[in-house]
């Protein structure tokens, strides 16, 4: 037995390729795409180097761990069970895995159902302390997710148990369940296990058990330090460059989002999306996807127009949540009754029935809901939000009713941000109810080259006249912020959401027209439409007439078409 308990055995891509077994060494070492990455997920099942492959390879630990899941894996459930608890608490995004496995797995060496047959007392010694130290684990790190996969009457089962440690291990997973407090615990253990030292073995090394808290202290706090270290060292551009090499190989249940991979709850198939992927959007992308691997909700904060919708719609596409995602629409008239629920008659007895709202519906099924605006809602409505973001339940009142939100359900809302009087963006204030408890996350606006490559992308028609409209957009948007006077009389500026409009009615245009390349003669009067277009997108809501007129004669310009300003917003 080494000196050296397991998780301090830090080791280096070749240290671990010639530790590991031959058989999965032969294979990290030799094979690509789907073999390479069914073999780390077998290596990383052997408790001696699950912390070593995760630290090593946590960029793409999301996919080893969904393909734990699998049938396929030819694992025991113990193993599966025991990596899932050496990892979660550096890894808490893997609990829908770890939670569904543990309540669906059945057999008998599962400790974790209510059997009529007490299955663990037909384990032997070693395996039933592998197998309550994991229950531990799990209970330690989610008590509420975990307990409900767990047996008290197996776990009493061990109490008069021969070795010490077993029953120690029993008493403490016991008293976890029961929420007993420390005096009741430590009496049960007293009466169980006595008051002598329970030595044993636990990751290679000799421990006192009864100092088992502080020794499981040790091991998160070394392997978060090696954890940080590997981080440290792991550049952007070797992460995405490690994710595009083995994208096409991840299983169904593995979500990639610009190189940050996701779990999925259950197997999906992507919708298609119309989002480009440019730098800004990527890093936009890569920041909202890391926030969705905690638990907080998520505050996406932006100018208008900046594409904070659409980027939640691309990635719901890509978690297969686009068709279950709520969306609301807050004001200060919303009622906050509509999103809980209310009595209604049914039309077939004529008697009353509680008819569950939106958010009450969501929280249940587990949805993504997804909140438009937020710094527009009312304090009731906020005050009903608070729960769910504070404890995980939602509460109704009126039916005396606490509902634990659904594995999978997720709160995302957006705010904009705005510019002050010097042209710069500023972020709205935080005395909205409940701020603290967001985790906010910055959306950057794309930069003028950027929306000039989305343009070309999704309307090939355009390419020669992208110049032309991008040289028209610039001038239009100068115009605005130049001048408060057309800002304050219509409440917004345009953006990058009426320029996607103005192509695509374009595109449609040049269409109808039988074009194919873009590069074709077209008639004069197609010129005059195109600036009929641009009239009716950027300058028809502007209620000033003569700021109209004075924005027309911009646009008239930049295209080189003289009629007058009267004649064009006629």
């Amino acid at each position: 037995m080494s000196n050296l308990p397991v998780y301090e055995r830090t080791l280096t891509v070749p240290q671990l390729l010639e530790q590991l077994p031959s058989e999965i060494s032969n294979l990290v070492r030799s094979a690509s795409g789907s073999q390479y990455l069914h073999a780390l997920a077998l290596g990383a099942l052997n408790t001696t180097f699950t912390e070593s492959i995760f630290t090593l390879y946590e960029p793409v630990v999301v996919d080893l761990a969904a393909r734990w899941l699998r049938s396929d894996i030819n694992a025991d459930y113990i193993h599966i069970l025991t990596a899932f608890a050496r990892i979660l608490p550096f890894a808490p995004y893997l609990r829908p895995f770890a939670s569904q496995y543990a309540l669906s797995s059945t057999g008998p060496q599962s400790a974790l159902t209510d059997s009529k047959e007490l299955t663990l007392r037909q384990l032997d010694t070693n395996t039933t302390r592998n197998l309550l130290l994991t229950i531990f684990r799990l209970l330690s790190f989610d008590l509420e997710t975990f307990s409900k996969a767990v047996s008290p009457i197996q776990l009493q089962s061990l109490f008069p148990h021969q070795d010490r440690v077993v029953r120690y291990l029993a008493v403490r997973c016991f008293a976890l369940y029961m929420h007993a407090a420390d005096a009741a615990t430590q009496n049960m253990l007293r009466v169980n296990t006595g008051t002598d030292p329970i030595e044993g073995e636990w990751e290679g090394i000799t421990i006192d058990y009864r100092l088992l808290g502080l020794w499981e202290e040790c091991r998160w706090a070394s392997l978060e330090g090696s954890i940080k270290v590997a981080r440290s060292s792991r550049s952007d551009m070797d992460v995405m460059k490690f994710i595009e090499d083995t994208q096409d190989f991840f299983t169904s249940r593995t979500a990639n989002i610009s190189g940050v991979l996701i779990p999925r709850l259950k197997d999906a198939h992507p919708s298609p999306s119309s989002v480009v992927e440019t730098p800004t959007a990527i890093g936009n992308l890569r920041r909202i996807a890391t926030s969705l691997l905690g638990f907080k909700p998520i505050l996406l904060v932006g100018l208008p127009n900046a594409g904070k919708t659409t980027l939640i719609d691309h990635i719901a596409a890509k978690m297969g949540q686009s068709e279950s995602m709520v969306t609301l629409h807050l004001n200060e008239q919303t009622d906050a009754k509509s999103l809980l629920g209310m009595y209604s008659t049914s039309s077939a007895s004529g008697s009353f029935s509680w008819q569950p709202g939106v958010l009450t519906k969501a929280a249940r099924e587990g949805r993504w809901l997804l909140i438009e605006d937020l710094d527009r809602a009312p304090s009731e409505v906020l005050g009903l939000i608070l729960p769910i973001i504070e404890r995980g339940e939602l509460t109704i009142a009126s039916r005396r009713e606490r509902i634990k939100c659904a594995e999978g359900f997720k709160i995302i809302a957006t705010m904009k941000s705005s510019y002050n009087i010097a042209g710069e963006e500023i972020a709205p204030t935080t005395s909205m109810l409940g701020s603290r408890l967001w985790e906010r996350v910055p959306v950057a606006s794309l930069p003028v080259n950027e929306m000039r490559d989305v343009i070309l992308q999704k309307f090939s028609l355009l390419e020669s006249r992208v110049p032309t409209i991008m040289d028209v957009y610039g001038k239009i948007c100068s115009a605005f912020h130049g001048s408060l006077a057309i800002k304050g009389s219509q409440g917004r500026t345009p953006g990058f959401r009426d320029l996607i409009k103005l192509c695509s009615r374009l595109n449609n245009r040049l269409q109808r027209l039988g074009v194919k390349t873009g590069f074709e003669a077209t008639s004069e009067g197609v010129d005059d439409e195109i600036l009929l277009d641009i009239v009716d997108v950027f300058l028809k809501y502007i209620p000033e007439k003569s700021m109209q007129m004075s924005l027309a004669s911009v646009v008239s310009e930049a295209l080189q078409i003289s009629p007058p300003a009267s004649a064009i917003l006629s």
